[in-house]
């Protein structure tokens, strides 16, 4: 996003200057940037989503195309034939880590193969609380919720209790 004084310069003028700048840039495939990668065991089918789903189901909105069953709406919604294909999709796409979200310590993942990845529609209204540990999903984007928070996300899965972490920062 620019923000720019339309007295100083035209909107115009201001596309070629940036367009300019754009065009210098040298472009490169070979660029390494240091990360760890992040493995965080996952529950599929866990008993507090359920107990969310149907809480919001009770007080919130009782039908939604997406209700009572978060992963069969995903499922049926993306074309797959079982739930295990989900959580297979789920599993095996690579996740970027692109912001800290609506709530401190809240990760923003992106799919980085997102044409084999999983869509789905975000809650509306928004749900009241969200278990803390949940893998939520709005769009092709995922958040995973650190603690209990309202949230609109769709309910996926929830993390177990420990993680293993690996990379450069780790000393592995």
């Amino acid at each position: 996003m620019i923000q720019f004084d339309a007295n100083a310069i035209s909107q115009h003028k201001l596309l070629e200057a940036v367009m300019d700048l754009e065009s210098s840039i040298e472009h490169s495939t070979d660029i390494k940037i240091p990360c760890r990668e992040i493995y965080l065991p996952v529950v599929f089918d866990h008993p507090d989503i359920r107990a969310s789903e149907q809480r919001y189901m009770e007080t919130n909105r009782p039908t939604a195309a997406y209700l009572p069953d978060n992963v069969e709406y995903l499922r049926t919604n993306n074309g797959y034939s079982t739930r295990q294909e989900v959580f297979q999709t789920l599993l095996k796409s690579p996740y970027l880590i692109v912001a800290v979200g609506f709530l401190v310590g809240t990760p923003i993942l992106f799919p980085l193969e997102p044409m084999s990845g999983i869509v789905g529609q975000k809650y509306n209204p928004t749900r009241v609380s969200t278990p803390g540990g949940t893998i939520g999903m709005g769009g092709s984007l995922f958040a995973i919720y650190p603690l209990e928070a309202p949230g609109g996300y769709m309910l996926v899965t929830n993390l177990f209790l420990c993680s293993i972490i690996r990379g450069p920062w780790s000393g592995e």
